[in-house]
């Protein structure tokens, strides 16, 4: 294929099997192929709307310790529990899943990172298998 979309799928299967899921996507694509990958990513928000803001809302993102419920935050950090959506088996930033981590599972499948922009719910990235 030339290009393979795999938006908000990855979450939904066990951390351990990212590496093997990221290789098939791998073998699928074809030289100087892409993949278009989408993963929630664990922030905390604020957004302001003002009529000073020019129609244009202000996003904040707060610091990891700060995000969430106090349930929420005793849920993740104490009894290590997605507290976002219970269907998610991990999700960047939580807790032993940093964006570096993830990132080096690309790289080690072969791919390397065209671009990566963090949205706001899910960090996008495109990668690229290299021309052989």
């Amino acid at each position: 294929f030339d290009g393979i979309i795999c938006a908000d799928v990855l979450e939904h299967m066990p951390f351990e099997d990212l590496k093997k899921n990221m290789e098939n996507f791998f073998q699928y694509l074809t030289p100087d192929g892409r993949a278009f990958i989408t993963i929630p990513h664990r922030r905390g928000r604020i957004m302001i709307v003002s009529p000073f803001s020019y129609h244009k809302p202000i996003i904040l993102t707060l610091p990891a310790w700060l995000r969430g419920s106090i349930k929420s935050i005793w849920q993740q950090w104490v009894l290590g529990k997605t507290w976002i959506d219970p269907h998610h088996c991990w999700e960047i930033d939580e807790r032993n899943y940093p964006i570096r981590r993830v990132e080096k599972i690309f790289k080690n499948s072969g791919f390397y990172i065209v671009s990566f922009q963090k949205l706001l719910q899910v960090d996008f990235w495109v990668l690229s298998k290299p021309k052989t």
